[in-house]
């Protein structure tokens, strides 16, 4: 494990113990207004954990929950990606996680990693 992994890993444990971190963290939203009058909504994500992807094939990043979403980007075994703090089960017992990959917001299924 790296320095920088333990040091993530311990902070989060910190936060934890203290009771300042829960796992279902709301997005910022921050308003803009533009030159043209035109009101313009930003959304950051806040990190609310880890989702490590452990399919060996890789897996899918899906615009919406559920695998009738198209496809936003592929992101591969081993990668940790930012969880969002948002998920969502379906009668199947599959959970979507809401995650940050390669700088995009989307969803993948737990059938495809674990949240840490």
């Amino acid at each position: 494990m790296n320095l920088k992994r333990m040091i993530e890993l311990t902070v989060i444990s910190i936060l934890l113990m203290v009771g300042t971190l829960t796992t279902n963290v709301k997005a910022n939203e921050s308003t803009v207004v533009n030159k043209s009058s035109v009101e313009e909504r930003v959304i950051t994500p806040r990190i609310a954990g880890i989702f490590k992807v452990t399919s060996l094939s890789g897996a899918y990043v899906r615009l919406g929950p559920g695998t009738d979403n198209p496809t936003i980007v592929k992101v591969w075994y081993g990668e940790e990606l930012n969880y969002c703090g948002e998920s969502k089960k379906e009668f199947s017992g599959v959970v979507w996680y809401k995650v940050q990959a390669h700088g995009k917001i989307g969803w993948i299924s737990s059938n495809d990693g674990w949240l840490g």
